[in-house]
């Protein structure tokens, strides 16, 4: 989701719509009691340690397999495929330069495989390592696969700012081709023009509006927008206040990203409904949750 120089995130300077958004999606809890924990990128760290390729296949697998729910990236490329990154660029986490849009799905499957474990410039930053590159970047249709497969909650972000409506319109084709089924899925964007677009175009999905540092004032636009879930920053403003209104309108809360013990337990005292982090190992630990029996 977020990030400091992450790809220079598109939209940050719109509006201010992009300062009131940003999400996270939510399943049902694993292990009972608490927060459902939504694996950040896959997960890509294991109780402090880089293990996995942030947005890549094994992170996927892993995490659906100890029953996280599967929070991700969308950006199309250039032959129009969803493509799973984080960032509209490819420099961050793979040795290729430039962006996602200005190449095809074959050019980057073959050339641009990651090249580090774990999510660097991320707030696990000084955990994360090169490695080779040895990963391809998966599709939309590999991870709904394995969301579907496993059983678990799929959360795909829309991240570019699209007035076309091509992105949502490519994202509703790919939920819709997977079978996974609408219920099981959580749409996210910090743009409300995103949300939109996905509700016209796969009515009745589950939608989450994502915050950045403002937190208040996106309750009324995720309402407006008729949202299912608000994903604020994990920030002081999160209180118990925020979390009863944001329920008394209707809405879910799940805050990100939270990659420390005591932010997982705060978040459990406030009762929110779920949580980002890039190590939900830890967290179900912090949680005091069993993973579910297969």
């Amino acid at each position: 989701m977020i990030r400091s120089s992450f790809g220079r995130r598109a939209g940050l300077g719109l509006a201010g719509a992009v300062l009131i958004a940003l999400a996270a999606p939510v399943a049902a809890s694993a292990a009972g009691k608490g927060p459902v924990v939504w694996a950040h990128r896959g997960g890509s760290y294991v109780n402090g340690k880089a293990k996995y390729p942030e947005n890549t296949l094994p992170a996927f697998e892993a995490a659906a397999k100890a029953g996280f729910a599967l929070e991700f990236d969308v950006v199309l490329t250039k032959d129009l495929v969803p493509l799973v990154i984080h960032d509209e660029e490819l420099d961050r986490t793979t040795p290729c330069t430039g962006k996602v849009r200005d190449r095809t799905y074959a050019e980057i499957k073959a050339k641009c495989k990651t090249d580090v474990l774990g999510s660097p410039e991320g707030p696990l930053d000084k955990a994360s390592k090169k490695t080779k590159p040895s990963v391809s970047l998966p599709t939309l249709a590999e991870v709904l696969k394995v969301a579907k497969q496993h059983k678990v909650l799929a959360a795909p972000e829309l991240k570019e700012f699209d007035t076309t409506g091509e992105s949502a319109r490519v994202l509703a084709k790919g939920i819709k081709a997977s079978k996974i089924g609408t219920k099981n899925v959580v749409v996210q964007s910090f743009l409300p023009p995103m949300i939109a677009n996905i509700k016209a175009d796969l009515p009745g999905v589950p939608t989450s509006q994502l915050t950045i540092t403002e937190p208040f004032s996106a309750l009324p636009i995720a309402i407006d927008g008729k949202a299912t879930w608000v994903s604020p920053q994990f920030v002081d403003a999160i209180d118990a206040s925020y979390v009863t209104k944001a329920h008394a309108a209707g809405l879910k809360v799940a805050p990100y990203t939270l990659d420390a013990k005591a932010q997982v337990k705060r978040a459990k005292a406030l009762k929110v409904d779920a949580l980002i982090t890039d190590d939900p190992y830890m967290a179900r630990k912090a949680l005091g949750q069993k993973a579910p029996k297969r």
